[in-house]
């Protein structure tokens, strides 16, 4: 069987916590990357976040919160906790377009104009151009336990999250491995999540 992971959030580790599944991670891509790749059947199935596409199965598994990112000396640390309208009112730094589609989602929860100041290729180098005070970012939490940077963590208020799951075609157009693979993680997630 073979499956898809967003690539921002792959680790070396995780192919060896599913081995004796016989699952083979295959594909690391975005959102729009892991979605092509389940309709034409490159892949089984692939971990993305919801909304899926309307023809999937998605089986939630975790909600990741999202949290707001800034270098230690911005003026928003003094602060607990961070409105979107406080945020949308900061230079943001964003992740290029299909890999934005958890902060998006976000952001469009609340009204104002999004003041986006750079757009950037990966979360490596969003996370350490907001570690250096060039503007924040939103990122969700599992991202950021992959990074080494120095900056200050805020919880939004309210509180927001993607959830994630494992999306597949429906049940009757899989393989039985693949429905196993599904029914364990829906049963066994930490099976998965201790290797994020």
């Amino acid at each position: 069987m073979n499956t898809g992971n967003w690539k921002d959030i792959s680790c070396p580790s995780r192919p060896a916590s599913i081995t004796p599944l016989n699952i083979r991670m295959l594909l690391a891509g975005d959102y729009n990357e892991i979605t092509d790749s389940i309709l034409s059947g490159k892949v089984d199935c692939g971990f993305l976040s919801s909304p899926v596409h309307r023809d999937f199965m998605f089986t939630p598994l975790y909600d990741d919160p999202m949290l707001v990112f800034m270098s230690k000396d911005h003026p928003l640390t003094a602060k607990e906790k961070l409105t979107l309208a406080e945020v949308k009112k900061e230079p943001l730094i964003m992740p290029i377009k299909d890999s934005d589609n958890d902060i998006i989602a976000v952001l469009d929860k609340s009204s104002g104009k999004i003041n986006t100041r750079y757009m950037l290729n990966d979360d490596f180098s969003v996370m350490s151009m907001a570690a250096h005070g060039f503007g924040i970012t939103i990122m969700p939490e599992l991202i950021v336990r992959n990074f080494n940077f120095d900056f200050e963590v805020r919880p939004l208020d309210p509180p927001y999250h993607r959830t994630i799951g494992i999306a597949s075609l429906p049940l009757n157009r899989v393989s039985i491995l693949t429905k196993t693979f599904i029914q364990f993680l829906s049963e066994e997630p930490d099976v998965y999540l201790k290797e994020l």
